[in-house]
């Protein structure tokens, strides 16, 4: 579409500045000398969009900075997500652990957020310590096989719902 500076592929008239038409699963791949390395899918049977990396590489999210790419966010092909972490790895917690890393996303602490309506529940590293609360009057509460075991109150009381004892099955009061 000369007059509007547009161009359509599978189309002769694009509504925007380029355009894919195809009656079925349209899709834009990305190859590097005969190898396909990346690819956008729109899947019109299951109604979903698809970006994807090729042949085990690491699905990465950049934001541009100073002329040089800053990668944010790295999903690998066994579904661990890093956020500021190109590589994150769970095998201290065993090699079939897997999950989300946030490793010192741009200020001295690191946290993962958990809201629900006015309730915040905070997951918090800096560089000596971490902690577990949050900064409301709401309580946290420790839940093992759906029980819970531990409440800590916003006046720092905790209330224990079963025994405790020491590191070789011990128990012991609490004053």
């Amino acid at each position: 579409d000369a007059t509007n500076n547009r161009v359509g592929i599978g189309t002769a008239t694009p509504g925007s500045l380029l355009t894919l038409n195809a009656t079925s699963n349209p899709k834009i791949e990305i190859d590097v000398s005969g190898t396909i390395k990346a690819s956008l899918i729109a899947d019109t049977g299951s109604s979903t969009t698809l970006l994807s990396s090729h042949d085990g590489y690491p699905l990465q999210l950049s934001s541009a900075s100073g002329g040089g790419l800053n990668v944010v966010m790295t999903l690998l092909n066994n579904g661990d997500v890093g956020i500021g972490e190109t590589s994150p790895s769970f095998t201290d917690f065993g090699s079939n652990t897997g999950g989300l890393e946030l490793d010192n996303v741009g200020s001295s602490n690191t946290a993962i957020k958990v809201s629900h309506d006015t309730t915040n529940l905070y997951f918090v590293a800096d560089t000596t310590r971490g902690y577990i609360g949050t900064v409301s009057n709401d309580e946290v509460r420790f839940v093992t096989n759906g029980t819970t075991a531990l409440t800590l109150s916003s006046s720092q009381n905790a209330t224990f719902a079963g025994t405790v004892s020491d590191s070789i099955g011990n128990l012991r009061s609490i004053p």
